[in-house]
């Protein structure tokens, strides 16, 4: 198998996708099996970058009603390439309570078949209108306890069928546990379990954002989501700051590993060569601590300053700026953060 870990979701419009995968990745997700039900963005086109090429298969997916085709195709086409598939939506994070990551976990239950995982659904924060910025960091205010319904990480080759988003048929029902070691038979688990491992729902947002969910309709093919004046009423009753206490700092950075451009990174670490630049951003660069971007060593670098102070820069665009700073200007002691 090419994957202990992976996460197979039906996408349309999701705004925080990238953050949702990033978290994934970092709790311990290897890869990404991405259906895309007819984005106004094609997420091939929208994800066209070395990090989540690394980690997702997209697969083009159009249509009404396909979450549970979805399921299907990827049990049958790539369920013998990971050991664990996880069955989730793109408002949902799955969230480790006691230890780092989800493989963690997951190690602990190596001989059930699936594992139920009781959600915590989180409201609007109050919030009106669309949030720019991180969705773990906006909200942070949920219902107080734990939602009986469950998602499902499952091993693949024990699975007879996906029958609906929440629960799958296995071959052998007494498989399908808790992370307590209890049998669930059906979407729904009323033990109490978050304790150790939950998902964040994240499915109201703002007001704005659950209009928008509304007429976009459901993957699948169940009736839209039903759109409240009291909208602010329902999720918002307690402040939960786990999930963004414990991984926001690592969300941030992998983010802007993400943007990292190979040939600024190899200007700034000399000993690593363009042909390796992308598997070393991915594999080393935080365990090493190193430099992605110019200002991470260079804090004070302003490229407009730059440009403006030097004549014969004014015809470079911001890479070969950089560039010239790094190979050149240092040595020739160029200003940069101040117009002279």
């Amino acid at each position: 198998m090419s994957y202990y870990l992976s996460v197979c979701c039906i996408i349309k419009n999701e705004k925080y996708l990238e953050e949702f995968i990033i978290y994934h990745h970092i709790v311990g997700v290897e890869h990404f099996y991405i259906y895309d039900n007819n984005s106004d963005y094609p997420i091939r086109d929208r994800l066209n970058n070395f990090y989540f090429n690394r980690l997702c298969t997209i697969i083009d997916f159009p249509g009404n009603a396909k979450q549970i085709p979805a399921y299907q195709h990827c049990i049958k086409h790539f369920g013998n390439q990971t050991k664990w598939l996880a069955f989730i939506d793109g408002d949902e994070y799955i969230l480790p309570k006691q230890d780092w990551s989800i493989r963690d976990v997951l190690n602990k239950h190596e001989d059930t078949h699936a594992l139920g995982i009781n959600w915590v659904i989180f409201g609007s924060n109050h919030y009106d209108n669309t949030q720019d910025g991180f969705l773990v960091d906006k909200y942070r205010m949920c219902e107080n306890g734990q939602n009986h319904h469950i998602k499902s990480i499952v091993q693949p080759r024990y699975v007879s069928s996906a029958c609906q988003p929440h629960f799958v048929n296995l071959q052998d029902p007494s498989k399908y546990r808790d992370c307590k070691k209890n049998v669930i038979s059906g979407p729904f688990n009323n033990n109490y379990t978050i304790d150790l491992i939950r998902i964040n729902h994240y499915s109201f947002k703002s007001l704005e954002d659950y209009i928008k969910k509304h007429h976009r309709g459901n993957a699948d093919g169940t009736p839209s989501v039903v759109v409240h004046q009291n909208h602010h009423d329902f999720c918002n009753d307690v402040v939960d700051n786990f999930l963004p206490d414990k991984y926001l700092k690592d969300i941030k950075y992998y983010f802007k590993l993400a943007a990292t451009n190979p040939t600024i990174y190899c200007a700034l670490n000399k000993d690593i060569s363009i042909s390796n630049a992308y598997n070393h951003i991915f594999d080393n660069a935080q365990r090493e601590n190193r430099p992605l971007h110019i200002t991470d060593r260079y804090l004070s670098f302003d490229k407009n300053i730059y440009r403006q102070n030097y004549p014969d820069l004014q015809g470079l665009n911001d890479e070969q700026l950089e560039l010239h700073y790094i190979n050149t200007g240092v040595n020739e002691g160029r200003i940069c953060d101040r117009i002279i």
